[in-house]
Order: C-alpha cells, then structure tokens, then sequence
C-alpha cells in the first residue's frame, strides 16, 4: 500500500498500472477524510509517482495522473503551496510524457460524458490544467507523434491534427433530435462545457504555433501549423458566427446554448487565429486580405488562402442548412446570415449558389423569424451583387417571386422588413419609372406591388399594422417618380385617412404619412392643384386635432409640438407647389377664430419661404431636387 516513505516511487514503477490505480484512489479517499491532513504532503506524492512512471508512459497512467491532479487541485484552495507545486509538476510533464500519450488521454476523457455533465468545477480544473501541460511543451513537443507525408518529406505532426480533429468535433453547431424538440437542460450543460474545452486546448495550441513561427527556426513545422490552420480555421469561424449571430439583428433570437464564457474565450481563439495568420481583422479572415494588406503579410495566408475561409466555410456549413436538416440545427440560419453579413461585394457573388436556396427555405417556412432571417439575407445580397449576375438563371425572377408571397402576411416586423427588399429587387428586374425615355410608360412590376400595398393599407384597422406598412411608403413614391400619379387617387385617399387617426403617444403613424405626402407634393406636383383643397383640409384638420392633444392624451408636448411644426413644414411645401391656391386658400380660414388656425396663420406670415431649400423638406437626392425646381419654374 502507498505509505508516503522515501521509496514511494519505487513502490508505483513496480506496481501494475491496475494495482496502482487501485491504491492511488485509496490515498485519494483517505486524504478527504482526514480533512486533507495526511502526511506527507500529497503534491509531493503526486510529483513522486509521476517521475516514477517516466519509463511507463502508457495512456492508463497519465489518464490516472490527469485524474489525480484534477481532483487535489478541485480540493485545495489556489493560494496553497501545494496546489502551486502541482500547477508547476503541470507545466514540466513535456518533459518525461510525450504529447501522443496526452492526446489518447483527452480523447477518452471527451467521450467520457461523467466528466462533464456531473461538475462544471470539475471540468475546468481538467481544462486548466491540460491548459498548463501543453502551454509546459514546446510545438516541436506536441508535433511529435505518427508520421505524416508532407510535400513528399516524412514529417510528425499526424496525431496533433486527429487531437485538433476530435476538438473541432466539439464546436459542432448544437443539434435536437427532433426537429419538433427543444434543447433540454443537460444537453445544454454538456455542449456549453465541451465547447469552452475545446476552445481553450485550441486556443493553447494556437499560441504554441505562433511562437514556434516567431522563432529563428520559422520553417520547422511550417507545413504543419498551416495543415493546423486549415483543420480548425473554418469550424472555428462557423463556430465564431453561432455565438455573434444574435448582434447583427437578424431575429431578437436568445442563444440558450452558449454561455458568456463561450463567447469570451471564442473571442480569444479567434485572435490567436489572426494573430498567427498574421491579418488584423475577421473580414481578411474570411474573404481574403486587400491588396493593401498583402504587402503587410509576411507569412504565407495570403498565398494559401487568396479568398480567405470562405470557400471552406460555404463547404462545410452545408450540412447544416439542408432542406431537411437546417431545423434540426438551432444556430443553423443565424449562422447563416452572419457569415452572409460579413461577405461584401465581389466576394459573394462566388458563394450566392451555395446559400441561396437555405434562404430561400427559410422564407418558406411558417414561423414569422425565419422569414424575417430570409429576407434580411435576401436585402443583402442585392447589395452587394450586381444586377447582372442576379438576373443570371433567372435568380432575381425566383427572389422576387419568393417576396412577393409574403405581402399579403399581416405581421408587422415582417412588412418592415418586406417592403424595401421588395423595392431594392424591382430595381434590379424593372426599368426605372423615372427614365423618361421609355414614355409612354406600360404598368410594370413597380404598379402591382405599389396597388397591393395601398389595397391592403385601404382596409387594414390594426395600429400595429398601419404602422408598418406606412413606414416605406415614402420611397415607393420616391423610386417612382412622377410615374406615382397613376395611383395618385388612392394614394391620396389613403394617406389623408391615416392622418384623421390617432395612433398612440409616439404618433409615429402620422409623422411617417406627413413625409409620404411631402414626396408625392414633390413627385406628382403637375397633379397637385387638382386635388389641392382635399389636401389642404386634411392638414388644417390635423393641426387643429394636434394642437392640445398632449392634454387629452398621452402623448408629450414634445411629440405634440414635433407633430405640429411638421404639419407646417408640409403646408410650406404645398405653398411654393400651388401659391396662388394656397393663398386663396388661407385667406378663407382667417374668420375661424381657431387658435391652432392662429398660430398657423402667425407662422405663414412670418416666415419667407426663400429661405427653405429642398433639404429642409426631404433628404436631397438629384431627381427630387429636378422634380421641385421644375415645380416652382
């Protein structure tokens, strides 16, 4: 039995590894019920068996050795001698053990699930101290192993990339089992805790390659660390994009199955990633450096990887976007549109093949998010493509149909997001309305989806849902011109009937009406005397209606204030339209007597309108300008 006396080594070397297991457990067991008061020291035993097995180092032993440290660690507190003594018989084990040996043990250890679902505490004693062995060895250390045939040279370095092979296993994106289940709580805690494992080992590896290409002896291991690169790079991005998916606001989408530590040492990782491809941000990373950084690079990234991880990345991320998969994959669409997010133009006109129909798919489905993910994907790829390469295979006819389906849904965050992919995708598929050469102009695409908005907006009573759909309104009318007095009597109709409406404190329904009717007065001016007096009624009754409204109401004398000096702003702008009629027009409403008519009044009298400049009415653009230069000539 181990007794703790001077030829304690000599015992273990001549025990079989069974035997010594065995005892070595006991000295455990007997060291907690003593209040961890045994003598000797127990790092002190723990260094003497391990210099013992030197000349055994089999898989069993260091497993028990690994075990061991774990577990004396776990119980001592991080100030005391011993626990410092056996973090440094940690960092000095490359010495005796060989990296093979380390990497047999973590794999039994990974697919051992006691070891991470019973004690979080537990598996980061584990991850820390594999941390401190590997961090203990050189690169040359943990290239030591099988063989492997490089460029036709016998090289080591075989059993690091199977080790780096099962770690990457573990950054696979989360799956369920059923595409109708939900992530239960244990399957959460095992990939949260495997993952942050991974990570960290990886992340140690990683700054062991960089040190090793820092030093004099560049071109050792140089095949090996980019063979090293080129295994974990594109797990390690997809990876990367499940836990940064929900910040580009896709879907307000939680992530249940990462944790912030996750996400802290991903962080981490992926530093030690650029720093060793030597490239300073992610986007190089995944699409390729400029050509400004290349003169930059000293290493080989920008020979080996021109257009970055991407093409690995599209590979890869395949499976878990199938038709039949992607719902088995939580993260599988979010990780998805982050990637697709990051690629500008030209680069993702190479991939649009590979990711298009997993959009497509989403916007398909019957849950309102999904289609959401889809269609913000869809906005931006048109633009960053050129529209060319859309209407190649008839893509931009298949994107087009596949929104258009979606019009007729009444989900307000689904209609904000509708209405500008639908109009960005008209441009690519319809001549614009504005170029007057092609008169007399026939209706087109633009008419149909400008018709179904105002049928729909007609009949719609939903605040919620008036809301979304008058939010865009303004740049269909924009985008088309002065082609929008086809549909000038419904648009009229539709816009001075959502102003007599109150819509809640913010009144954001009106303020976006109020900027939809300033582009039509701007684009349809020819039109405008000819349905001036309903326009100009509809005004007066909204400031009559607004001025005292934060009394009788919620909403601030702010928004009461803003809502009113807009109102102006627009009369303004029907002013320099139709000047005579305006005049006419407000000479008839100064026997009212109505103070909000009034302060309207005042304000008119006050104010010359020499000093307003098209900006002052809507953002400037060249057509607009055009259109209301032509109007006031």
């Amino acid at each position: 039995m181990l007794n703790g006396s001077k030829d304690l080594g000599e015992q273990a070397t001549n025990m079989t590894a069974a035997c010594w297991c065995h005892e070595w457990e006991k000295l455990i067991q007997r060291y907690h019920r003593i209040a961890f008061q045994i003598r000797p020291d127990p790092s002190e035993i723990t260094l003497q068996v391990a210099e013992s097995i030197q000349n055994a180092n089999s898989v069993d032993n260091f497993k028990l050795l690994l075990r061991t440290i774990c577990n004396f660690i776990s119980t001592l507190n991080t100030e005391e001698e011993a626990q410092i003594k056996i973090r440094h018989l940690c960092r000095n084990i490359s010495n005796w053990s060989s990296s093979d040996c380390l990497f047999k043990t973590v794999h039994i250890l990974l697919n051992d699930q006691c070891n991470w679902y019973t004690n979080s505490d537990t598996s980061l004693v584990l991850t820390d101290v594999t941390q401190s062995i590997i961090e203990g060895g050189s690169f040359d250390w943990l290239a030591k192993g099988s063989q492997l045939c490089v460029d036709g040279q016998q090289k080591y370095g075989n059993d690091l990339l199977v080790f780096c092979s099962d770690l990457v296993k573990k950054l696979r994106l989360i799956s369920l089992r059923d595409e109708n289940d939900a992530l239960n709580s244990s399957d959460i805690e095992l990939y949260s805790v495997t993952t942050c494992f991974s990570i960290k080992i990886l992340t140690s590896i990683i700054k062991c390659s960089i040190t090793n290409l820092n030093s004099n002896n560049e071109e050792d291991n140089h095949s090996l660390i980019w063979s090293l690169v080129r295994k974990i790079g594109s797990s390690v991005i997809i990876f990367f994009a499940s836990c940064y998916s929900d910040e580009v606001n896709y879907a307000d989408e939680t992530l249940p199955w990462l944790n912030s530590k996750a996400t802290q040492y991903i962080d981490d990782l992926t530093r030690a990633l650029l720093q060793l491809c030597n490239i300073s941000n992610f986007t190089s990373l995944l699409t390729g450096m400029h050509p400004d950084e290349k003169t930059a690079n000293t290493r080989d990234f920008c020979k080996r990887y021109p257009y970055g991880f991407l093409p690995l990345v599209m590979k890869d991320i395949q499976i878990f976007i199938r038709d039949s998969n992607w719902k088995l994959y939580p993260g599988a669409k979010l990780c998805l549109t982050w990637i697709i997010s990051k690629v500008k133009h030209p680069h993702l006109s190479e991939h649009l093949s590979a990711c298009l129909p997993a959009i497509l798919t989403f916007i398909d489905d019957h849950q309102t998010e999904n289609k959401i993910v889809s269609i913000k994907c869809l906005q931006h790829i048109i633009d960053n493509m050129d529209a060319s390469e859309l209407k190649r295979y008839e893509r931009a006819n298949v994107i087009y149909h596949a929104l258009l389906q979606q019009q007729y849904l009444r989900e307000p965050p689904l209609l904000i997001a509708l209405h500008p992919c639908l109009l960005s995708i008209l441009e690519v598929i319809e001549k614009s309305p504005r170029d007057y050469r092609n008169a007399p102009r026939k209706t087109d695409k633009f008419d149909n989806v400008i018709s179904t908005i105002l049928t729909s907006m007609e009949y719609e009573s939903e605040i919620a849902i008036r809301k979304a759909y008058s939010q865009n309104l303004y740049k269909f009318i924009e985008h088309m011109g002065i082609s929008i007095v086809k549909h000038l009597k419904n648009m009229l109709s539709v816009l001075l009937s959502y102003l007599e409406v109150y819509d809640g404190p913010t009144e954001q329904i009106r303020f976006h009406i109020l900027k939809a009717l300033k582009y039509l007065i701007i684009e349809a001016w020819p039109r405008i005397p000819a349905h001036f007096g309903k326009i100009f009624k509809s005004l007066i009754r909204l400031l009559i209606d607004v001025r005292g409204i934060s009394k009788t109401t919620t909403t601030s004398i702010e928004v009461e204030n803003q809502l009113f000096n807009d109102a102006i702003q627009t009369m303004h702008l029907l002013n320099k339209c139709c000047p005579d009629l305006f005049k006419e027009y407000v000479d008839s409403i100064r026997s009212l007597k109505i103070a909000a008519l009034d302060e309207f009044i005042s304000i008119h009298e006050n104010t010359s309108l020499d000093q307003y400049k098209v900006t002052d009415f809507i953002p400037a653009s060249l057509d607009t300008t055009t259109a209301l230069r032509l109007a006031l000539s």
